[in-house]
């Protein structure tokens, strides 16, 4: 009786990713990996301590994965989430037990948005300078654009004339050269600042693999509270016996 007195559970678990953003210091060396050339937002380590906080939550989180008229609050939420460092990883796992599967799973997701507002607020002066230098090395393209552009019409205009020096020819030539080079770095400089700022190299915070949630109820273990009161009452008719015995 006491196994169907008790409410089903369920259990969702998931494994969150920090969000990670471009690294600028790095541009500037083509040998870079995607990994080299992005940092995180916060370490796993820091994001999973705050994550045990129940203050980094809000009263959304807590009306998404507490029952209607349930009994709770965000010190309870934050120790039934149990956030910790997956051993030999990068992720915090997070896991929470529910009256029904889906509710478990939509709780683990409105805890993926509480995490991902948090950290792009982190994230905010890192994005401004990246765009900062974007638009520094747009500004570059444009001017550098405008002096080949005039460089080649000079240099146009010095073959139209037979008695024009040669070294002035050379000199414009080699000068269109150098401006050229100078406009395909800053170009690719472009490319490589605008590679940054999409995934995987930029990204908001996500979880690592698909949050998993049982079809199966995780408790009560009914066999098991069978099994349990089987053998304490084989248990107690024992003693039972023992004592009738002792007793006549």
């Amino acid at each position: 009786m006491t196994s169907l007195a008790l409410p089903e559970q369920f259990e969702a678990r998931g494994l969150i990713q920090t969000a990670r953003i471009g690294n600028t210091n790095n541009t500037n060396n083509t040998n870079n990996t995607n990994n080299t050339n992005s940092i995180d937002v916060e370490s796993i380590p820091v994001l999973a301590e705050k994550m045990r906080a129940p203050t980094y939550y809000d009263s959304k989180t807590l009306a998404v994965c507490v029952s209607e008229g349930g009994a709770g609050n965000l010190e309870a939420l934050a120790k039934a989430l149990d956030a910790k460092i997956t051993k030999n990883s990068n992720f915090v796992s997070v896991s929470y037990r529910t009256e029904s599967r889906d509710k478990a799973i939509r709780c683990l997701e409105q805890v993926l948005v509480v995490v991902v507002e948090k950290q792009k607020a982190l994230a905010e002066n890192n994005f401004i300078h990246i765009m900062s230098s974007l638009d520094n090395t747009k500004k570059k393209v444009d001017e550098l654009r405008k002096s080949v552009k005039q460089l080649e019409s000079y240099r146009s205009a010095q073959f139209k004339f037979k008695n024009v020096e040669y070294s002035a020819t050379v000199l414009i030539t080699a000068m269109l050269q150098s401006k050229t080079q100078e406009l395909m770095a800053a170009e690719n400089e472009i490319f490589k600042i605008e590679s940054m700022l999409k995934p995987p190299t930029t990204q908001e915070a996500k979880f690592g693999t698909p949050i998993f949630a049982s079809e199966q109820r995780v408790s009560p273990r009914r066999s098991l509270i069978v099994m349990i009161s089987a053998m304490a009452s084989l248990f107690f008719g024992v003693l039972i016996l023992l004592f009738k015995a002792w007793i006549f």
